[in-house]
């Protein structure tokens, strides 16, 4: 996630093998795309007789304090932050994330959040992985907690910590605290909403470029979207997320001085569709399809043999209950 081809030349054995045996329990095979959660419709009241409690909870979806997010995306490149991890091979990358909602509607707070979760990425066919050990098509796996506080409906800010291990022994594990900051604009701009977001990240153990210095990354995303036939059963909404990746501080230290500020732009579509057929009571599921082009600057345009142009492909499933 960090190394890419310069960091996988000094790849470092990481201690301990919790993790490489812990890769055998995990089959998830899903993925979480943050489709909005199913809210049922109030009920007219009949004169009919109302079925028991236990027969309406076979219907009813989860509409509780607790959230559970799922699933698994393909892609055919994997780069983390511009930094190639697998340019060519299949990359399969499980992960999911429990949320606990602490507090709701507490005047100017919407909601406090609670998120454990993880993410992984499995190279089918090994990559450029340098001497990986058992398993071999583990290549990472990230453990990781966010703290979130929305405020009056529109504004979230996050704090996320990170550590980002490999199973396989590739890279090191590096440990990351990051701030988040989004703001959803489409009370105000309606259609034309740009959904801005900001990050700040900064490593506190380990250093994702193999560096000497521990890094601060910064990076700004706008993700406009426009839902079309939102009232039938199968809407189609497509989203242009793009992200602006900059090193704050020593993130890209490849032995160059060309503009190491400026790391990447990455842009593209993504299309995604609910499984209508799917009864709600089993959660909300969604497939999506995406094209990812990613622009490289000077600095990690040397890094990839001076390459600065990537396509991407993705698929994948995701559930929201």
């Amino acid at each position: 996630m960090w190394l890419g081809i310069y960091a996988r030349r000094m790849a470092m054995k990481m201690t301990g093998s919790w993790s490489r045996w812990f890769a055998v329990g995990i089959v998830v095979y899903t993925i979480a795309v943050g489709a909005p959660p199913y809210v049922s419709a109030q009920q007219p009241a009949t004169s009919v007789e109302t079925p028991p409690e236990d027969k309406l909870e076979e219907k009813r979806p989860n509409t509780g304090r607790i959230s559970l997010n799922f699933g698994v995306d393909f892609a055919t490149a994997y780069y983390f932050r511009g930094i190639a991890q697998e340019q060519n091979g299949a990359n399969f990358q499980p992960y999911g994330s429990l949320s606990f909602k602490l507090i709701e509607n507490a005047g100017p707070l919407t909601a406090l959040t609670a998120t454990p979760g993880f993410w992984n990425n499995w190279h089918a066919g090994g990559g450029t992985i340098v001497d990986p050990v058992d398993p071999h098509f583990w290549y990472e796996s990230d453990l990781i907690f966010t703290l979130a506080a929305t405020l009056w409906e529109n504004v979230t800010i996050g704090l996320t910590y990170t550590a980002y291990t490999s199973p396989n022994d590739s890279f090191r594990t590096v440990q990351e605290l990051a701030f988040s900051l989004s703001l959803n604009d489409s009370k105000w701009l309606g259609a034309f909403a740009l959904n801005p977001s900001l990050l700040v990240a900064g490593e506190v153990e380990g250093q994702a470029d193999a560096g000497s210095a521990r890094g601060v990354y910064l990076q700004l995303g706008l993700n406009p979207s426009y839902t079309l036939a939102p009232q039938s059963a199968y809407p189609l909404t497509v989203s242009l997320p793009v992200t602006l990746g900059l090193s704050g501080h020593s993130y890209y230290e490849f032995g160059t001085t060309k503009n190491p500020t400026f790391g990447y732009v990455q842009l593209g579509p993504v299309f995604s569709v609910p499984l209508g057929f799917i009864p709600k009571s089993f959660g909300t599921w969604t497939v999506k399809g995406a094209a990812e082009f990613l622009f490289l600057g000077e600095t990690l345009k040397a890094l990839h043999d001076n390459d600065s142009f990537k396509p991407i492909g993705r698929i994948g499933i995701a559930a929201v209950y």
